[in-house]
């Protein structure tokens, strides 16, 4: 498969990610978590997504910042999927 010049290798983010939010609930008791985003930042998005993340809104921080505030539910069962979105 060919990539474009200056792109990475698939990362720790797509890797590590989707993994990393299944279990986040069941082993941290962590229901819901959140991502902020820019929105010209077009591969965090990309990941947020992959992930199964969602936008929730859109954002101002610090009076200033744009974001993209990303949400998913997590399962605090264990071995059971993530909480439908």
């Amino acid at each position: 498969m060919a990539r474009s010049q200056g792109a990475l290798e698939p990362g720790l983010c797509h890797g590590g990610g989707d993994p990393g939010l299944r279990r986040g609930g069941k082993r941290f008791g962590i229901p819901r978590l959140i991502a902020l985003v820019h929105p010209e930042h077009v591969a965090s998005r990309r990941v947020a997504e992959h992930i199964g993340m969602r936008v929730e809104r859109t954002a101002v921080l610090d009076g200033d910042y744009p974001a993209v505030v990303y949400a998913a539910e997590l399962s605090l069962t264990p071995n059971a999927p993530p909480a439908p979105r």
